[in-house]
């Protein structure tokens, strides 16, 4: 009886492989035999080869290097038809393969060397995932390095720590012109949180664990990544603003953030967007995209791989690198210099560049889980990520190993006649008074009524 089982079996085993096989054949038939795309840089040179056997896609890159890239450029490609055509992911799969056999890419080799130097000469522990991206200032995804830890790691969502300030939360308070430069917040918690232990403790926690208690420059604190200040500013703004934001002019999942604020208390997640930990996360290639508005003037373009696909040498899609304003370019300049100042004497020391005025923001989560620096000059922007390392952040420095010998075609960031530097109260952020001895000097809007400071006798 055993040896009946056992032969029906190896009967049927037989018919399930040959079935497959046939139906294989009968597909692979029917499409025309397996299809192969040439993925092409920049300058036209190849750098790999997407193959589809009517089942799967297969991707080999001509030097394992552009792995990442490669990858990613055909998940870009497939992305084009799931929205042009209005396909789903394994209908726009069969059509790319059906309709085209070459993609141009935006692939810059020398970008990509650059990154790539900058992860290998800082030397993270092993384990450790790194991905870097790198875009224009108008869309083109010019590079992206993995260190092969994980396939399309560089697509990827993770929680954004401190690097998502800017974008949820600075911005969008200057852009409503209700705050400025020098608005202050005191530093001190907004509420107290039960721990797992059921003791209460104060929140948010600030990095280095200690509270001021005194008025903050919205500038220091964006500088020095004070929680306690994003999580005011942040309700002063309103999470309903800063929801919006996100999903309207960056196209960020926000759909869990909604749900929980419906008809329900916003404190639940004002750490999920004033600190970082968006539910649905963020991947370094997005990142590296969201920062262009602070450098390019307020317009924020999704970075693609994308630059053209064609059949046989004719084109049937070009890249139209759409740009939306998210904010005016009065915020983009204001915003681009408190970036700088965070690279100048605050938490993004270490990814200063001689010559050059980077700006940026660091990030980092809970545990030292997720490590980020958001970084731009003006020619583009870079977004570095790793995972947990036992020795912290280092994010900044590999962006300034990858950048500090590269030339620059633009020296300058775009301006604005409707800005005006003003000297303000180092202690009330407020316009300089006569008897003020410490003041600085800020940048405010044309126009925005400021009083003047009369509190220092």
């Amino acid at each position: 009886m055993e040896n009946s089982k056992k032969k029906l079996i190896i009967v049927f085993s037989i018919i399930a492989v040959f079935v497959v096989a046939l139906v294989g054949a009968l597909v692979a038939f029917s499409f025309g035999g397996e299809q192969n795309i040439a993925i092409k840089a920049n300058d036209g040179e190849e750098i790999g080869t997407a193959s589809w056997n009517g089942f799967s896609t297969a991707v080999t890159a001509t030097d394992e290097k552009y792995t990442e890239y490669v990858m990613v450029a055909v998940n870009h490609a497939i992305e084009i038809f799931v929205n042009e055509n209005d396909l789903s992911e394994a209908q726009a799969e069969k059509h790319l393969f059906k309709n085209v056999t070459e993609i141009k890419t935006n692939l810059d080799k020398a970008t990509f060397d650059e990154i790539a130097q900058g992860y290998e000469k800082q030397k993270l522990e092993s384990g450790t995932n790194c991905y870097i991206a790198t875009t224009d200032l108008h869309g083109k995804l010019t590079a992206v390095f993995s260190n092969g830890a994980e396939a399309l790691g560089s697509m990827s969502k993770t929680y954004a720590g401190s690097t998502i300030k800017p974008i949820s939360v600075y911005a969008p308070a200057i852009e409503s012109g209700e705050f400025n430069w020098s608005s202050t917040f005191v530093d001190s918690p907004v509420t107290k949180i039960r721990e797992d232990n059921g003791e209460m403790s104060d929140w948010p926690v600030n990095s280095n664990g200690q509270y001021t208690e005194k008025e903050m420059l919205l500038t220091d604190a964006l500088a020095n990544s004070t929680n306690t200040v994003a999580v005011k500013l942040l309700q002063a703004l309103g999470v309903q603003n800063a929801i919006d934001v996100l999903e309207n002019d960056y196209g960020i999942n926000v759909d869990y953030e909604k749900t929980k604020i419906e008809g329900t208390d916003e404190t639940e997640v004002l750490g999920n967007i004033a600190l970082g930990y968006l539910y649905n996360g963020v991947s370094a290639i997005d990142m590296a995209g969201y920062y262009q508005p602070f450098a390019n003037g307020g317009t924020y373009c999704k970075p693609t791989a994308v630059d053209e696909l064609l059949k046989n040498g004719k084109s049937v899609y070009k890249s139209q690198y759409e740009e939306k304003r998210v904010f005016s370019l009065e915020t983009s300049v204001i915003m681009n210099e408190m970036l700088q100042l965070v690279v100048k004497y605050g938490t993004g020391e270490e990814a200063r560049i001689k010559g050059v005025d980077v700006g940026g923001k660091t990030g980092t989560t809970s545990g030292n889980a997720d490590n980020w620096f958001a970084g731009f000059t003006p020619d583009f922007t870079c977004a570095v990520y790793h995972s947990f390392s036992s020795e912290g952040n280092q994010c900044p420095e590999i962006f300034k190993n990858a950048f500090e010998n590269s030339e620059l075609k633009n020296k300058e960031y775009p301006e604005s006649n409707k800005i005006v530097r003003e000297f303000y109260c180092e202690k009330s952020g407020l316009l300089r008074g006569n008897n003020c001895v410490f003041s600085s000097r800020g940048y405010y809007t044309v126009g925005q009524q400021l009083a003047r400071c009369d509190k220092c006798q």
